[in-house]
């Protein structure tokens, strides 16, 4: 076995200790982001590029959990490398004691627990469940406000409620068609009877055109089995 790692070894400037994955009932915070990537760069060692993909991938699952549309995977991965540019230049001037330094640390730390926002610049538009919108604003707040347990609870009444709709409304159509075949079948038996009652009386008379129409009309009853129809 390999040495163990020690807590203290997992320990990430201004982020605290790092984490294998990404856990809980909100939206990915920065810190959650970064934290991925720390133990993708350190523990499992892949490459900068390779790291940001695989803890993007991460995030992903969770903004498609919420039903949120989200930018492209090439846009998400530079803002995260954004993100860790803005630690790597705060790391490299964390022995200056100047102001301005700081309160750019502090700035970077305030800003750990927010959103990490991938979501698509026209969401609210193309977002048709309120609920999923309020819940995107909700966690667009500092600390991420709310969290996944009430946005699927509300979305799953409102869907069960849009499936038992159109249930209803095909239901409907589906008896109306009925309607409308019984109907149809009913005419067309009617309009038989008719014609046969006419052409049998017909059949009777000495007129030799009548007959032979009759006899027309017959075999072309029997050849399309329109009786059988009904």
């Amino acid at each position: 076995m390999g040495p163990k790692t020690l807590r203290k070894d997992t320990e990430v400037f201004l982020l605290g200790h790092y984490e294998s994955q990404i856990v809980g009932i909100k939206l990915p915070s920065n810190k959650q982001v970064l934290s991925v990537l720390f133990y993708n760069l350190r523990e499992i060692k892949l490459s900068n590029a390779k790291s940001i993909s695989l803890a993007i991938r991460e995030t992903l699952v969770f903004w498609e959990k919420a039903r949120i549309p989200t930018r492209g995977q090439d846009k998400c991965e530079q803002k995260l490398k954004s993100l860790h540019n803005e630690w790597r230049e705060l790391q490299k001037s964390k022995t200056k004691k100047s102001e301005v330094a700081r309160k750019k640390e502090e700035k970077f730390v305030n800003e750990l627990e927010n959103l990490f926002d991938i979501s698509h610049a026209n969401a609210m538009e193309m977002i048709t469940i309120e609920q999923d919108k309020l819940f995107l604003t909700n966690q667009r707040q500092p600390g991420r406000v709310g969290c996944f347990g009430s946005v699927d609870m509300q979305a799953k009444r409102l869907e069960d409620k849009h499936v038992k709709k159109m249930e209803a409304v095909n239901q409907r159509k589906r008896k109306a068609q009925e309607d409308v075949s019984s109907i149809c079948k009913y005419i067309l038996f009617l309009l038989c009877f008719c014609f046969c009652f006419i052409l049998t009386s017909c059949y009777h008379c000495h007129n030799s055109v009548i007959k032979v129409c009759y006899l027309e009309f017959y075999y072309y009853i029997d050849r399309t089995n329109a009786c059988s129809m009904m």
